[in-house]
């Protein structure tokens, strides 16, 4: 297929609209909810199989070998690969495959055919699950989430069905022209159609170049501005990213020539190459964190205030609630202050993400500025980040995992190192590199003087 871009562009909606989207999200949610709920069970019942264990243990066995020598002679061994068709085998039967999970997310939309659409589903659904579930088998993920009330945030289709990109006559186009009006329709067999006009800044010359290419996804996402959503579009588009310009023409963010070496931990970023060394510190402190803080414990105070019954003594979270002898599940009853603050809180955290992300952004521009040849070294974030907490007396639970990995992630802070690497590999590849090549590096010498820059200079000799 070639390369892909996004692009997103605000859409221009009417009141009305916002409350027809709000409620087809919140159906998207419950249909999730619901089939989610079934493979579980087809989860459970799998790993309860002597055979899918034994399969999963032999597996788990390469991993877990000492050292790159051994692991290759445990995949080479046919017991491993006998593992591996039983693995395969029996997630077919249970139905966990992204076909199959397309195919279940139309089955539990059925009732709902009318505003979402087949196509809505398989995408908006069956595939986002699927995603979660390949990391539960053959990533890091431990379990799958159920999505709470107001937290489904975009719906997608193939852009030819569903929900597409239309001229003023209501024609589907596959690449816009800038100097038309087009609009976003959302259409189903039952119910109110929405067309919403795209909003597009003539001036932004880079998104009229990316909106002109063909289009492939078109995606409904809202994100939520001092309590208020905000409807976009995001397009899925051929190519790679347009190069930006400056008002003279000339480009935002050369890309350098060289070939560097990059020594990155959780505080700063090390880079070698021919022209000597630079140091980039990544270590931030984001002020939004206090403010959020202190509005998460007003929250906790709050919520104690007016759900005295739904705490225990010890002021822990009950898990249920008797009444009349009957278990019945926490009634939670928020006051209007309560509220203004949640969405002041959200309103904070949005914030705090986007400058993350203009922050990673910003340090990948400079870094590829240097040069386009990358080698950067594999480190364990989330590793280092435990390493922190047990440092710092962090309990662990009866599996030996840390009791709390939300706090254990935080410890690395607001610098975000693992971003800073995805944006780099992504604009690179983007702008038609070969990305950036990680290479492990085992038994770090944490006392040798200067290590980050003799690190960054032997990863540098790797690509002279």
């Amino acid at each position: 297929m070639g390369s892909i871009s996004t692009i997103s562009i605000s859409l221009k909606t009417e009141k009305w609209q916002e409350d027809v989207l709000f409620r087809r999200f919140e159906v998207c949610r419950s249909i999730y909810n619901a089939m989610l709920g079934y493979e579980l069970k087809q989860y459970r019942k799998l790993t309860t199989l002597n055979s899918y264990k034994e399969a999963i243990n032999i597996i788990n066995s390469a991993y877990k070998a000492n050292t790159d020598k051994e692991k290759k002679k445990i995949k080479a061994s046919a017991e491993y690969k006998d593992a591996i068709k039983t693995q395969k085998k029996l997630l077919r039967e249970y139905g966990f495959s992204e076909f199959q999970f397309g195919a279940t997310a139309i089955k539990y939309s059925e009732h709902f055919r009318g505003i979402i659409p087949t196509m809505l589903a398989q995408r908006s659904i069956g595939a986002p699950m699927w995603i979660a579930f390949d990391k539960l088998f053959f990533g890091n993920g431990e379990t799958v989430h159920f999505k709470n009330y107001d937290t489904w945030n975009s719906i997608v289709t193939d852009g030819r069905s569903g929900i597409r990109i239309v001229s003023e006559d209501n024609k589907t186009v596959k690449k816009m022209d800038s100097s038309k009006k087009y609009y976003c329709l959302y259409s189903v067999k039952e119910g109110k159609n929405l067309k919403m006009p795209i909003k597009i800044d003539k001036k932004d010359l880079y998104l009229i170049e990316m909106a002109e290419r063909d289009i492939h996804t078109v995606r409904i996402t809202r994100k939520k501005v001092n309590g208020t959503y905000k409807y976009y579009v995001q397009l899925s588009v051929t190519g790679a990213p347009a190069i930006k310009y400056d008002s003279v023409g000339k480009e935002l963010h050369p890309v350098g020539d060289n070939k560097i070496g990059v020594y990155i931990d959780t505080t700063s970023i090390t880079i070698a190459s021919k022209n000597g060394f630079s140091v980039i510190d990544i270590r931030t402190r984001n002020k939004l964190e206090d403010k959020i803080a202190e509005i998460n414990r007003y929250l906790d105070n709050s919520r104690r205030a007016n759900n005295p019954d739904n705490f225990n003594d010890d002021g822990t979270v009950k898990k249920v609630n008797l009444e009349q002898g009957k278990r019945v599940r926490l009634k939670w009853k928020n006051s209007n202050s309560y509220e203004k603050a949640r969405n002041k809180k959200a309103n904070l955290q949005r914030i705090q993400a986007e400058q993350r992300k203009i922050r990673a952004n910003k340090i990948a521009n400079e870094i590829m500025a240097m040069g386009s040849d990358i080698i950067i070294n594999d480190y364990p974030f989330q590793a280092a980040a435990m390493r922190k907490k047990y440092e710092e007396g962090e309990e662990k639970n009866e599996k030996g995992r840390f009791k709390n990995k939300a706090k254990a992630g935080k410890a690395i802070g607001e610098n975000a190192p693992a971003m800073i690497v995805t944006v780099l590999d992504t604009k690179l590849k983007g702008r038609g590199f070969a990305g950036v090549v990680k290479k492990k590096i085992t038994n770090i010498d944490y006392s040798k003087e200067d290590y980050r820059k003799f690190y960054a200079s032997e990863l540098l000799r790797e690509l002279l």
